[in-house]
């Protein structure tokens, strides 16, 4: 028999046990940063200084964000232990919307993060509440608090993907894929029409009015009978998507392909990682292709990607430079550098030779290139040359 959503017990169990936690946030941080230090995990960044708050949505987004499966579950093994949770470790992750990486926390900690963070936790209270109690006074206060905190800066859908997470049979996840998956059914388009704006963020009214037309089309207009499998159908029917989507030819893929690109962002945002990525997908495009349906990414990276990228780069057709303030034309391009020669060391010279920089290294090597004419024309009126000078 299949293993599918077994980590249902564990994710609304542990809801209530964090629960408890939310007047004793410093203790649920130092359990949260033992959890880390006894599996040999680094703690991602959650605040400016030392880590001494934590909303519980970002609780949860600890262990569901871009690690690896064995991960997730070496986690959450540990937070049983730790925080005495009468539940089994899950075996899958079957329709669970993840966030990234850099950007797990719900709050946001340049700004005003103890308000932002006092407001998640009732929101997290008012959302257990409502989806266990079901009244209409647990309703009000749920609306009310949904309705505060929906335009916070960087929550946006993450927010239904929090509530989600801690009662996964009464709220949905609104990750693009999910919303995807309720548009292509298009008889929703009257109840939600949020879903067709690129920035629309629902009401706590029209998200709980989606939630309740969702719940009311399962078994009937619908073939899911919850949630969880709407949401699994949903990331498999991207995947099939995306799989029959792929180009025929590796040659026509790559004159889609940017070759004059610009990753930019402050340290930690994932530059270097991506410039891995890009020049795999310029390089091998089966092999980027199969990194962009592996489900586990980080994974993959670290198998495939970065090993082939560094084969690349040996081979000679991958060259890694790092702008500093002192490089130069000469170093970049072409240029007169001063060279010691000894014949012996009492007789030294100091010549001066014309050297190659590392883009005309490139450019040399480029023209050694014997190029296979495939008939593909070219059409010129859309380049643009630039002169370097």
């Amino acid at each position: 028999m299949e293993n599918k959503y077994t980590w249902i017990d564990f994710y609304m169990k542990f809801a209530n046990v964090l629960l408890k936690y939310k007047g004793d946030r410093s203790e649920l941080v130092q359990r949260l940063t033992s959890v880390f230090n006894n599996i040999g995990m680094n703690v991602p960044k959650l605040s400016n200084g030392e880590w001494k708050d934590v909303d519980p949505f970002t609780v949860y987004a600890l262990f569901n964000r871009g690690i690896t499966k064995q991960n997730r579950i070496t986690f959450i093994k540990e937070l049983i232990q730790k925080f005495d949770v009468d539940a089994e470790s899950p075996l899958d992750f079957e329709g669970i919307p993840v966030v990234q990486n850099l950007n797990c926390a719900f709050y946001r900690y340049e700004d005003n993060s103890e308000a932002q963070i006092n407001d998640l936790w009732e929101m997290f209270e008012k959302g257990i509440f409502y989806a266990d109690s079901k009244t209409d006074e647990a309703r009000k206060a749920f609306l009310s608090c949904y309705n505060k905190i929906k335009d916070n800066k960087g929550l946006k859908f993450k927010l239904s993907i929090g509530l989600y997470w801690i009662r996964p049979y009464y709220y949905m996840g609104l990750d693009d894929r999910n919303k995807q998956l309720i548009i292509n059914h298009k008889i929703f388009k009257d109840v939600a029409p949020f879903l067709y704006k690129t920035s629309g963020i629902p009401t706590a009214e029209e998200y709980i009015q989606l939630r309740d037309a969702l719940l009311e089309s399962f078994g009937k207009n619908l073939e899911y009978s919850n949630f969880p499998e709407l949401s699994s159908d949903a990331y498999h029917v991207f995947d099939k998507e995306k799989t029959s989507n792929k180009k025929e030819s590796n040659v026509t893929q790559a004159e889609n392909i940017p070759l004059n690109q610009i990753l930019y962002g402050p340290p930690g945002t994932g530059k270097t990682y991506n410039t891995v990525v890009e020049c795999i997908r310029i390089l091998d495009r089966d092999l980027y292709n199969s990194y962009q349906d592996s489900t586990d990414k980080l994974g993959f990276y670290k198998d495939q990607l970065l090993p082939e990228y560094n084969k690349c780069k040996d081979q000679g057709r991958i060259e890694f430079i790092t702008f500093h303030q002192s490089y130069s034309y000469e170093e970049f391009v072409e240029g007169i550098k001063p060279v010691l020669s000894s014949e012996n060391d009492q007789n030294t010279s100091l010549n001066y030779c014309l050297s190659d920089g590392i883009f005309k290294q490139i450019c040399d090597n480029a023209r050694m290139v014997k190029v296979e004419n495939t008939g593909t024309k070219i059409d010129f009126s859309k380049t643009r040359v630039f002169k370097m000078s």
